[in-house]
């Protein structure tokens, strides 16, 4: 199984080689285009990262740059397995990683220099290979963006279906 993630900021096309990439970050997994999804209605976010906005994250009017969304939200998703008892360290220590197959932000409104942001994360497993989590982040209530982003397990850099010891009890497929 091959799988491409390409992140342009410019329309790129090559039709003998690539899938069209547009800057919505589109993603390629042998060649099939896997949709945006949306966020359903009845998510349990079950935990919360807290974070100051830092000056390097915002631009000079103390806006932050729409490209920390994405890191806040690997901040959230790296505390929620050390919360859940299995840091992401242990999980390389088995020869696993769990790379960024489709990244989504909806930005609703701006986050400033010195604001305390919450990061909601829900995790989600959609079937045996793939999960997905989703993201709330808010500033004393107020949302300002949502997101998700999915994964795969890879072993050894190759994708496959078994899960490090321990992640199924921690997130078990529903149904």
């Amino acid at each position: 199984m091959c799988f491409f993630v390409q992140y342009f900021s410019t329309f790129y096309h090559n039709p003998k080689k690539f899938t069209i990439f547009y800057i919505d970050m589109s993603i390629s997994v042998q060649g099939k285009n896997m949709e945006n999804k949306t966020q359903p209605q009845n998510l349990n976010f079950c935990y919360t990262a807290h974070i100051e906005v830092r000056y390097a994250e915002t631009d000079a009017m103390g806006v932050v740059h729409h490209a920390t969304y994405p890191i806040w939200f690997e901040q959230a998703r790296t505390e929620i397995f050390r919360f859940k008892g299995f840091p992401y360290s242990e999980m390389e220590k088995q020869g696993f990683a769990s790379p960024v197959l489709q990244l989504q932000v909806e930005y609703k409104q701006s986050c400033r220099y010195g604001d305390m942001v919450d990061v909601e994360i829900a995790a989600f497993r959609e079937d045996k290979l793939k999960m997905r989590f989703y993201y709330k982040v808010s500033v004393q209530g107020k949302i300002c963006a949502t997101g998700n982003t999915l994964h795969i397990f890879t072993k050894q850099g190759r994708p496959t279906r078994e899960t490090p010891a321990g992640f199924n009890e921690m997130f078990p497929l529903e149904g």
